[in-house]
């Protein structure tokens, strides 16, 4: 009886194990498919900064309109036509908001799943980011500019000061775009082999089963 019971024992044993083997291999399979997609992402973002700086741009050259058409970037106007336009100069900030941080996104989930940039592109990428972080700045000021103006008002004799200002954020944003623009570029040229240092398939494996192992141990105590 006891025979039986240790054989028992054992292909239950073995059982588990093997379950335990598959739900790993497959654990680490979604995983690796995830690291994968962020990573692609990533690089794919890389490529569209451009296309994401022209679309935040359009809602720039709105706001800029919208101001033009209170106060004038050209023609003094000593009276604002329609306050509540201030709320379309806000909707552009959440749309340009929206716009400039796929970017910085889609690096923070490539990292946070373990992707490791090649000493090929770190530098470049973080180079691209600070510039990246200037522009978004720059942006926004204009945009929160021209808010807080339209929607507080100004007297005639401020008109030609603020125009001023509110020219010289705009300038600013046209300036400041093209360093990142330019690295990205560069970026653009290597290819995705090289963008990223890549595991090969059985380091994957073992770094997954080292941390299942060490997640078991820890559960056991």
């Amino acid at each position: 009886m006891s025979n039986t019971t240790d054989w028992g024992s054992m292909i239950a044993n073995i059982v588990m194990a093997t379950t335990a083997v598959w739900a790993a291999f497959k654990a680490n399979d979604w995983f690796k498919t995830k690291r994968l997609e962020s990573a692609e992402n990533f690089y794919k973002e890389v490529h569209n900064l451009h296309k994401r700086y022209y679309s935040a741009i359009q809602y720039v050259e709105d706001s800029r309109r919208i101001f033009d058409s209170q106060y004038g970037l050209h023609s003094p106007i000593s009276e604002p036509k329609d306050k509540s336009l201030q709320w379309e100069v806000k909707s552009n900030s959440y749309k340009i908001i929206a716009e400039l941080d796929y970017l910085a996104s889609s690096l923070q989930m490539m990292d946070a799943m373990g992707n490791k940039l090649s000493p090929k592109s770190a530098s470049l990428v973080s180079d691209m980011m600070e510039a990246h972080g200037r522009f978004c700045n720059d942006v926004m000021n204009f945009n929160d500019s021209v808010w807080k103006v339209i929607r507080a008002g100004i007297t005639e004799e401020n008109i030609p000061h603020t125009r001023g200002y509110v020219n010289g954020d705009y300038m600013a944003i046209l300036t400041s775009m093209d360093e990142p623009v330019r690295i990205s570029f560069k970026l653009k040229e290597i290819s995705f082999k090289d963008f990223y240092l890549h595991e090969t398939t059985m380091q994957s494996v073992i770094t997954r089963l080292k941390s299942l192992i060490a997640r078991t141990g820890k559960n056991r105590t």
